[in-house]
């Protein structure tokens, strides 16, 4: 699956219904206060998604890493070994996205 696709579905959603930026934003959205920032009322496009998965990692910086040396620690691998769309479907089928984050 591609990312937005993969994304989608994470979140049970038809696999066309947001675009990539639009469903990590709302995926941020659903974990409400997270890392004690309240995020239950961002906008569909008020982060990135490399600042999406900054803030998910609970990095300093909203552009500490790239989303695919994110995603590839979450999977488990080298920071570099996988493309963010490999990351993110290897996170999705070994485990689910809620137990991957720190």
């Amino acid at each position: 699956m591609n990312l937005t696709e993969r994304m989608n579905t994470i979140l049970s959603q038809d696999v066309y219904e947001d675009t990539y930026q639009e469903s990590c934003n709302a995926y941020l959205k659903l974990q409400g206060t997270y890392n004690s920032v309240d995020y239950s009322s961002i906008g569909e496009n008020e982060y990135t998604t490399e600042e999406v998965w900054n803030i998910l990692k609970k990095n300093a910086g909203l552009h500490t890493q790239t989303s695919a040396e994110i995603l590839n620690g979450f999977a488990g691998t080298g920071s570099h070994e996988l493309t963010e769309r490999e990351a993110l479907n290897t996170i999705a089928t070994k485990t689910n996205l809620d137990n991957a984050l720190p």
